[in-house]
């Protein structure tokens, strides 16, 4: 990039990170970027995650010191839910022309914030979000975690998103959501969403609504995160959010459910209780395409988005 670097502020809140945290901060002050703060959120953790921040800061050589900042979250108002007022408050203190908002369990190559802002200049955006790369370990994980890239990928479509302008085309990530300032504050930024689950997908919609252009990219070589430790923790994650996906829509939901059923289980069961059914051989063949269908999708997912 030949043009002046704008200042950068890499946003983090954290809450009970302990096990994340300081492989997050590292690789975010490893940037080779140049005109950067990164800012950590400690939204009163009741772990170590402010004593490891503490003690990055620690370590770091004198003429770094200034890249990092720790703040203490502030106790949550009424109506508000945790992360987006912690967001809130990094915002308030954040010092960039461009607010990167990131979790603390991902890992960031050293260009990712240079790819970023070149990214938003070349393509005149004022929102950049992405979806990262995922590392998994347990079974659960393994299982479950992929189908987040099945979902936004057969439900969404992705080449509109970057494309045209209406806010029913937009989607976030709040593992990458980056945004020009003047933008953010103009949509009101996280107090806009205050109490609402899935804000990165709203806030992308209130960009767009603005008139405002936001892209979406694959940053799955940029960065990556670990979402989840256990099945229950995935769960958990996707019970919470899986209604709100929906707009809260019992019908929409509803409606999801059954087309998954439809498209997942019913050719499988089909094509099983054949021999009992008498079902018909060009009824089995049908079945049997229907089933391969999703899985070859699945297959070629997995090949295009290699996960740890």
């Amino acid at each position: 990039m030949s043009f002046p670097l704008p200042l950068l502020s890499i946003l983090v809140p954290a809450r009970n990170e302990e096990q994340c945290i300081e492989g997050c901060i590292r690789s975010l002050l490893m940037q080779d970027y140049e005109q950067l703060e990164v800012l950590v959120l400690d939204d009163q953790s009741t772990d170590a995650t402010t004593t490891i921040v503490e003690q990055v800061l620690v370590e770091l050589p004198e003429n770094q010191k200034g890249r990092l900042r720790l703040l203490h979250g502030e106790n949550l108002p009424s109506g508000w839910i945790g992360k987006n007022f912690a967001c809130h408050q990094l915002a308030l203190h954040a010092r960039g022309s461009y607010l990167l908002f990131t979790d603390a369990d991902t890992i960031h190559k050293p260009d990712m914030a240079r790819a970023v802002i070149d990214c938003m200049y070349r393509f005149n955006a004022q929102l950049l979000t992405a979806q990262p790369g995922h590392l998994m370990q347990s079974a659960g994980e393994r299982l479950v975690v992929p189908l987040l890239n099945f979902t936004i990928l057969t439900l969404l479509p992705v080449a509109l998103i970057s494309r045209r302008p209406e806010p029913s085309l937009a989607t976030g990530n709040g593992q990458l959501l980056c945004f020009e300032r003047q933008a953010y504050e103009k949509i009101g930024g996280h107090a806009g969403v205050k109490g609402r689950i899935l804000e990165d997908v709203l806030l992308a919609r209130a960009t767009k609504f603005a008139g405002f252009r936001m892209v979406f990219v694959d940053a799955q070589d940029l960065v990556c995160c670990r979402m989840y430790r256990s099945f229950a923790e995935v769960w958990a994650g996707f019970s919470k959010n899986l209604f709100a996906l929906y707009s809260y829509s019992l019908p929409l939901a509803l409606f999801a459910l059954i087309l998954n059923l439809a498209l997942f289980v019913l050719p499988l069961a089909l094509i099983l209780t054949a021999p009992f059914t008498g079902l018909s051989f060009t009824a089995v063949l049908l079945a049997l395409f229907a089933y391969l269908l999703p899985v070859g999708m699945r297959i070629l997912l997995t090949l295009r988005f290699p996960h740890s």
